[in-house]
């Protein structure tokens, strides 16, 4: 059934928002509660009802607010600060404000930085991260290595200084993947069957490797036939008759 205007909107819109809410700053419960009560919001898509109160029930069954689901957020804190007072707090796992920062939180990364989580997590505080990410590929800062194998377009993030390593290490990855994943047929044949892959080889090569493999396999045959036995000779005892 589709929702009516006046259903409220799903907890993950609402606790989406409220990332972003405390992204800008901390805030404490009742701040969040009455943000979540402002009718006022045009994304809740005409919801009369205090969104701060509303139950929704999870897809395991669970019932809870928004305010809870916050907590249980990733990055998201609920500490006391000095007047005693518990805040939401955000903390990005990705401690950048600057084209500097951002260089450093690169170059500190082992298995490199995802662009699309890279974006995501510090946009609210970091609006420029997307533009300072190519300024620093044209400027040869860092690199980027397309990545799509979770099956959405990213970019892994590295910084410039063996970039030949790294590049080979992530596609030497991405090959062994891609290997693994071949099946060959019973009775079938490896070199037959990785032709129809992205492994093919050149029609010359494959031609001249398949000779040398039906000529090995020609020679195990003949080697693997019964030999006939040859007698025992006999000892001739007259030998001065020829």
């Amino acid at each position: 059934a589709m929702a009516s205007r006046r259903d409220p909107p799903p907890m993950g819109v609402v606790v989406s928002k409220l990332l972003d809410l405390v992204r800008e700053s901390p805030r404490t419960p009742d701040d969040v509660a009455a943000w979540l009560e402002d009718p006022n919001h045009p994304w809740r898509n005409g919801f009369a009802g205090a969104l701060a109160t509303h139950v929704y029930t999870t897809v395991g069954g669970e019932q809870k607010t928004a305010v809870q689901a916050l907590k249980q957020a990733a990055h998201v804190f609920c500490e006391p600060g000095e007047d005693g007072v518990e805040r939401f707090i955000y903390k990005p796992p990705f401690a950048c404000k600057d084209k500097s920062s951002l260089a450093a939180v690169i170059a500190e990364a082992r298995s490199g930085v995802s662009l699309n989580t890279l974006v995501e997590t510090v946009r609210a505080t970091y609006p420029d991260v997307a533009k300072d990410v190519n300024a620093l590929v044209a400027s040869h800062r860092i690199f980027a290595v397309d990545d799509d194998r979770g099956g959405k377009r990213d970019k892994i993030l590295f910084p410039a200084v063996d970039r030949g390593a790294v590049s080979a290490a992530f596609e030497d990855t991405q090959l062994r993947q891609q290997y693994r994943a071949i099946t060959v047929p019973d009775r079938g044949k490896v070199l037959d069957t990785l032709q129809g892959t992205s492994f093919k080889l050149p029609d010359d090569t494959y031609r001249r490797k398949k000779n040398m493999l039906l000529r090995a396999e020609a020679q195990g045959d003949a080697q693997a036939k019964p030999k006939r036995r040859r007698g025992r000779p006999q000892a001739r005892t007259n030998t001065h008759i020829k």
